[in-house]
């Protein structure tokens, strides 16, 4: 949609041809690393989320080759189709290579693996040069209209430096405010979004830039924590969303309790995921007396054990606050840590954490 409203911009503007090439202003922040949950590279721009979706279709019978629909539909990369229909029954077992860059400038996936006849599938992969994507988008995007990029794709994809002030503005794409940026990465546990928000605070708030900005904003970070008297004791923080992070069940309390008296509480609660009713929670507890009263965020850390198909949670979390029975709101932290669950155990360690939370709103 984004991309859309550039396309209609440059149209209503009368533009018909650009010279030169199209270049994407990264500046704000570096594009260099991948936040760990998904690998999906951060950078000040994302169109799609940094990602490209695929639906996959199998084909009518075992052998038969895989179609797929690409979202959004770009040259950004060629899918090399090497994947087959399997028999009936089953999940989709698919394979994406690494991103291969060619001397071109393209880029090759190749698609491997197979999907059970007659099934439909969703998978996502993410684009290692976001700010690559964006201006494939955008120069796509142009031709559509008759646009005429002289430079095509040619060149260098970013600018190396800030755009000028005065430039004349053709579209222009306004990012969520704050509250509802925070919302979305609570509701879901959007990684991307978690690792972008700290860079945008270092170069809003300090002014930083490139990989600086990161630092910064992790700087800010520690500062409103100390000016609410929190501390870091029991912190350890090595990316925003959690992969590489050590939080107490006493720090987070600590902070929450914290949080529950500054200005930000609202829209913090009003943000949290729901437990029975909607966000990561949605399908926790539903039918419990407490499904609605508890709003908090989870957490999920773990990996699969090939030898006996088993389950390691290395940690499952539970943080936030519950409206008890009692008329209190009570601010809770619960962990469940190094938890193997072997296959078809039928506990889920998601549930196990839901029941406590229940028993809080029941009992205190």
């Amino acid at each position: 949609q984004v991309v859309e409203a550039f396309e209609r911009g440059a149209q209503d503007a009368g533009i018909r041809r650009v010279t030169g090439t199209i270049m994407i202003d990264v500046h704000l922040f570096d594009e260099s690393y991948r936040e760990a949950g998904t690998g999906t590279t951060v950078s000040p721009v994302a169109v799609n989320d940094n990602q490209i979706d695929i639906e996959v279709t199998a084909g009518a019978e075992p052998g038969d080759p895989i179609t797929y629909r690409q979202i959004p539909q770009s040259g950004y990369i060629r899918f090399i189709d090497r994947a087959r229909t399997g028999a009936s029954g089953g999940e989709p077992a698919l394979r994406f290579s690494k991103e291969e860059l060619q001397t071109d400038g393209s880029r090759i996936v190749v698609i491997s693996g197979a999907a059970p006849r007659g099934s439909q599938a969703m998978a996502s992969i993410p684009v290692e040069s976001p700010s690559r994507f964006a201006r494939t988008l955008l120069v796509e995007a142009l031709t559509r209209i008759g646009v005429i990029v002289e430079g095509g794709l040619l060149g260098a994809d970013t600018a190396e430096t800030e755009t000028s002030t005065d430039a004349a503005v053709v579209a222009e794409h306004v990012s969520p405010r704050l509250g509802e940026a925070t919302r979305i990465v609570l509701k879901v546990s959007q990684n991307l979004h978690s690792e972008m928000l700290i860079p945008v605070i270092g170069a809003t708030l300090q002014g930083a830039r490139g990989e600086q900005a990161r630092l910064a904003g992790y700087a800010c970070c520690v500062e409103l924590l100390k000016k609410w008297g929190v501390g870091t004791t029991g912190l350890f923080q090595g990316d925003a969303c959690g992969a590489r992070g050590y939080f107490s069940p006493e720090f987070m309390s600590r902070l929450l309790v914290r949080a529950a008296s500054s200005d930000i509480y609202e829209e913090l609660v009003y943000g949290l995921p729901v437990m029975g009713r909607d966000g990561t929670l949605w399908d926790i507890q539903p039918e419990s007396p407490a499904a609605g009263k508890v709003r908090a965020k989870t957490g999920t850390l773990g990996f699969g054990d090939f030898l006996e198909r088993s389950f390691l949670f290395t940690c499952k979390g539970l943080a936030g606050y519950v409206d008890a029975m009692s008329g209190r709101r009570i601010a809770f932290t619960l962990y469940l840590n190094n938890f193997l669950q072997p296959p078809g155990s039928g506990i889920d360690p998601g549930q196990v954490l839901g029941e406590i939370a229940s028993a809080i709103f029941e009992y205190l």
